[in-house]
């Protein structure tokens, strides 16, 4: 659990009017990923499970839910492309989408954040 100080660190690193530039900060991700997970993991999950809507972290598509669910199972994205009929650039974009609602860097991380919000079967 973060503590309330580490709340109020990470919200004082939001300076008004910029935006753009924070979320380029590293310290400001780190703060950022640790208390949207906060808030999703003490907040109750609604019942219904199928909308994949996890308060405080933006809701994933059916496709991206879809692309994740491949990516889980340790598909490329030439294969992912070829599974779902897709050209290999959108399912670039797919994967990069899903890193930003994520808050996440890559594929191992994007897969485990989902687990732990229960976005995968």
């Amino acid at each position: 659990m973060l503590a309330d100080r580490q709340i109020l660190r990470a919200k004082l690193y939001v300076p008004r009017g910029r935006p753009g530039a924070v979320a380029r900060s590293r310290l400001y991700r780190r703060h950022a990923g640790r208390l949207l997970e906060r808030f999703a993991l003490e907040s109750p999950r609604s019942a219904n499970v199928a909308s994949r809507q996890v308060p405080g972290i933006e809701a994933l598509s059916d496709r991206e839910i879809e692309v994740l669910s491949l990516v889980a199972e340790g598909r490329s994205n030439a294969e992912i492309a070829t599974e779902l009929y897709l050209s290999v650039g959108t399912v670039k974009a797919h994967v990069h989408h899903i890193f930003g609602k994520l808050l996440v860097r890559n594929r191992s991380q994007a897969v485990a954040r989902a687990r732990e919000l229960q976005l995968l079967d």
